[in-house]
């Protein structure tokens, strides 16, 4: 196997996403989001499409951790706690 080039997660979503529906595109910007929610971290990316390319506007990732804690849940222990 001859390695060409590396590329990244996101991009690879969006080139996963966008070569099969280049016909469904034009030169006005459509946003979309994906989500992945793995294990560990949760990712949101943006990706503004067009007939010709595509743009990575927004690449968030959160550790599961910080994520449930920001929203109101701890994980002591193995237990998991809901504040109120």
């Amino acid at each position: 196997m001859n390695c060409l080039k590396v590329i990244n997660e996101t991009t690879a979503i969006g080139l996963g996403y966008g070569l099969f529906r280049q016909g469904s595109f034009n030169d006005k910007p459509r946003n979309v989001v994906f989500v992945d929610l793995g294990h560990s971290k949760l990712s949101v990316y943006i990706i503004a499409f067009t007939k010709k390319n595509f743009k990575v506007s927004t690449d968030m990732e959160f550790t599961l951790f910080r994520f449930l804690h920001n929203i109101g849940i701890s994980i002591l222990e193995g237990e998991i706690w809901i504040e109120s």
